[in-house]
């Protein structure tokens, strides 16, 4: 995950806790998602790597 998806991932978690997500944020979310994973499946062969990321991606949403 880059540093801009991770903080796009942040401005949508505020968003959808204060329950303030639109539709279009709903779909930049799906969208970013489907990027982040997009990349994970590439990245398969690197377990570290793959554990990383979702670490990253956890922290984001707790």
């Amino acid at each position: 995950m880059t540093p801009s998806q991770a903080k796009k991932l942040r401005v949508l978690r505020v968003l959808f806790k204060e329950g303030k997500a639109s539709p279009q944020d709903i779909k930049e979310l799906s969208e970013l998602l489907a990027l982040i994973n997009s990349y994970d499946e590439n990245m398969s062969d690197n377990k570290n790597h793959h554990d990383t990321n979702t670490t990253e991606i956890t922290s984001v949403f707790m």
